[in-house]
């Protein structure tokens, strides 16, 4: 019979003798009979997981998941409503004997569940997981400001959206009927509007909520009043001096109504938006005659051709205004009064001798010696991406950065 050990066991046994003088002793160590085992490996403690909060809508399924570690396996799961919100009672869970559970919460408000581990030497474990219900996504838009019903041309209007939800949620506000009309910032919960042409103005925006992507899309639509003098703002930027800032044209709606909604269509399409002043006009004696913009953009060394996308508008010169200081008018083609199109001229001298031709159309109300400093400027020759030069062209570029209805002016 083999009396040895396992591995990494000890037996026992004698040690030796010793002698001490005239006597002799027997000295032995005696070593635990039997055999040492090893200790257990030890066991992680049994833990589970019920996930993080997080938001839903009414009658949205959700899918809950536990997950269990450490302890001895196999694991055993109970899932249970811990609580819920007022209006609703606490019930069982259908199939919650298991890892993942599927619930439909059907009211606003916390829901919260309770996920119970038991492993197979009966340590248990738990965890809790709360859901946020809300209605289903949706977004309302209302008035909110104490202005005039119907509003008139140029007079601002304060939208607000309301969303069924707490969570975060991000805006994007848009025209989608009405001519000339401008938001004044698109990306918030609540916005001004303004429009220069009367009729049926609608305005959408959509809301996206952060936390699942899920949008939503509201609008709301108004009459806005009938006026004579609608004002747009233009804004300039230059790296010459005085050439920058707001230039607000007020526009002859009832004088000239074709040409005024011509301009008006161009703004609405944003076709202005990064286009050159692209004339500077003096006479002989280097009086300045008119500023123009409307046709080009920069394109490194090259003036870029911008073509305009809608048709000629029939000319209006017979209407009672003369090209005069500060008068703005419609730029043709070989002087032909009915090819107007996206070029507009400022007039900054007594030019009535074009009145016969160029419909004037609106005059400068502000931003008057921003267009005379522009008149100031060093011009020469520019060559066109289409082959071929431009005169007059500043020196120094003029830009419009933004061209919309004037709010509150």
């Amino acid at each position: 019979m083999n009396h040895g050990c396992a591995a990494n066991r000890t037996s026992a046994g004698i040690v030796g003798i010793r002698r001490w003088g005239r006597r002799s002793s027997l000295m032995f160590i005696l070593l635990l009979a039997g055999c040492i085992e090893n200790p257990p490996v030890p066991v992680d403690p049994l833990a589970v997981n019920a996930g993080a909060d997080r938001s839903a809508t009414i009658d949205e399924s959700l899918t809950l998941t536990a997950a269990a570690s450490g302890g001895t396996e196999p694991y055993q799961y109970r899932w249970m409503i811990d609580d819920v919100p007022a209006g609703d009672e606490i019930g069982e869970i259908p199939d919650n004997l298991q890892a993942e559970i599927e619930t439909l919460p059907f009211i606003t408000g916390r829901y919260v569940y309770r996920v119970v581990v038991t492993d197979a030497v009966g340590a248990t474990d738990d965890d809790f997981v709360a859901i946020d219900v809300a209605a289903t996504f949706e977004v309302t838009v209302s008035r909110v400001d104490d202005g005039p019903t119907p509003p008139g041309t140029n007079v601002p209007v304060t939208l607000e959206a309301d969303v069924t939800t707490s969570r975060a949620v991000t805006y994007a506000w848009r025209v989608t009927q009405g001519s000339g009309v401008a938001i004044e910032d698109e990306t918030s919960s609540a916005t001004g509007a303004v429009a220069c042409a009367p009729g049926e103005v609608t305005i959408e925006v959509e809301a996206t909520d952060q936390s699942n992507g899920e949008t939503a899309v509201g609008s709301i639509t108004f009459d806005v009043a009938s006026g004579d003098r609608p004002r747009v703002a233009m804004t300039i930027a230059s790296d010459a001096a005085g050439v920058s800032g707001e230039v607000v044209f007020e526009l002859y709606s009832n004088a000239a109504p074709l040409t005024v909604a011509n301009l008006l269509q161009y703004i609405d399409a944003g076709f202005y938006d990064g286009v050159l002043w692209h004339r500077v006009s003096r006479s002989p004696d280097e009086t300045p005659f008119v500023v123009q913009m409307g046709g080009f953009t920069r394109d490194g060394e090259f003036l870029a051709v911008k073509e305009p996308p809608f048709d000629p508008v029939a000319g209006e010169p017979d209407n009672g205004f003369s090209n005069l200081p500060g008068t703005i008018a419609m730029a043709l083609r070989g002087g032909d009064p009915d090819s107007g199109t996206s070029q507009v001229f400022v007039n900054l001298a007594d030019n009535s001798f074009l009145d016969p031709t160029f419909t004037v159309f609106g005059q400068v109300v502000a931003g008057m010696d921003i267009l005379e400093a522009m008149a100031q400027l060093e011009t020469g020759s520019a060559d066109l991406d289409v082959g071929g030069t431009l005169t007059e062209v500043p020196t120094t570029d003029v830009v419009i950065e933004r061209f919309t209805c004037a709010f509150g002016q």
